[in-house]
């Protein structure tokens, strides 16, 4: 799912329904899962290899994943800032427990 900067935050249900395990080279927002429960929001430019330092850290307990595709913001300067004002107004929605401080 590619997302734009205007665009409400998707609801739990909607979250759940994006491209699962799948990863590719992608900048994203990604979301960590342990069966029905989000434990984790953040961003990549590259999301297999965030995956793969998740998984050695093995810090957060998760399953699976899915994540918001950020492809055509690749092309203009805001495609970091978009992604990091994204992943923090999903952090302020859903407060995910893995990124409390």
């Amino acid at each position: 799912m590619i997302v734009s900067p205007s665009e409400e935050l998707l609801t739990l249900e909607q979250l759940r329904a994006l491209p699962r395990d799948d990863p590719h080279r992608e900048t994203c927002v990604y979301f960590l899962w342990r069966g029905d429960d989000l434990l984790y929001i953040g961003q990549t430019k590259d999301l297999e290899n965030r995956i793969e330092d998740h998984q050695f850290a093995e810090l957060i307990p998760f399953e699976w994943w899915t994540y918001i595709a950020c492809k055509h913001f690749d092309r203009c300067e805001l495609t970091a800032i978009h992604r990091v004002d994204l992943e923090a107004a999903y952090i302020r929605r859903y407060a995910p427990p893995h990124n409390r401080k």
